[in-house]
């Protein structure tokens, strides 16, 4: 194990060891000798509370470092909270206006059950209107055969005015010739006058 050792101490201390002789010097050997093997060298003693005081004052220093740490950790982590009570509140309004959304959908639902209803209305309607305008094309027909109807009855009337005019005309002929008579009969009655006068 010395030989493992002397290597050891040679590349702490940077001196090789010449045969049968051996230099240790520095502090850093004493105390890779120590640890080895379980000594002390009275120099360790002298330089110890120095170390120790660095010891401490390293320590302080990563205590400060240690707290700055947790302070910015806490920091950290009331920014976390403050962070989750954002999305929280955030998720409230997602689900709010989702549940808005739900609602205008319901809305727009009722609105196309009102438009369907709205339809069937005007195709009740269309088809009572073209109910209607057949009743009007029978209406018209009836009245063009109406008119039709008159026509044949005027054009009756046309034909019965005319065989009264001739009735008339041969009326009028008939009184012409009753006149004629009467004329006649006159001329008779006087001369019957006139031989009766003369018989007496």
């Amino acid at each position: 194990m010395s030989g493992i050792l002397s290597k050891i101490t040679d590349q702490i201390s940077g001196q090789k060891q010449s045969t049968g002789s051996q230099q240790p010097s520095s502090g850093l050997l004493h105390k890779f000798t120590d640890a080895v093997t379980g000594q002390k060298h009275p120099q360790d003693y002298q330089n110890q509370t120095g170390d120790n005081e660095g010891a401490h004052n390293g320590t302080k220093a990563g205590m400060v470092r240690i707290e700055a740490a947790m302070e910015a950790t806490r920091e950290d982590t009331v920014g976390t909270e403050v962070a989750m009570k954002g999305t929280k509140a955030g998720m409230v309004r997602i689900e709010a206006a989702m549940k808005g959304t739900k609602a205008g959908m319901v809305g727009i639902e009722v609105a196309m059950k009102g438009t369907k209803a709205g339809m069937v209305g005007i195709e009740v309607a269309m088809e009572g209107t073209k109910a209607g305008t057949a009743g009007i094309e029978v209406a018209m027909k009836g009245t063009k055969a109406g008119m039709v109807g008159i026509e044949v009855a005027m054009e009756a009337t046309r034909e019965d005015t005319a065989g009264i005019e001739v009735a008339m005309k041969g009326t009028e002929a008939g009184m012409v010739g009753i006149e004629v008579a009467m004329e006649g009969t006159k001329e008779d009655t006087a001369g019957i006058r006139v031989s009766f006068s003369l018989y007496c």
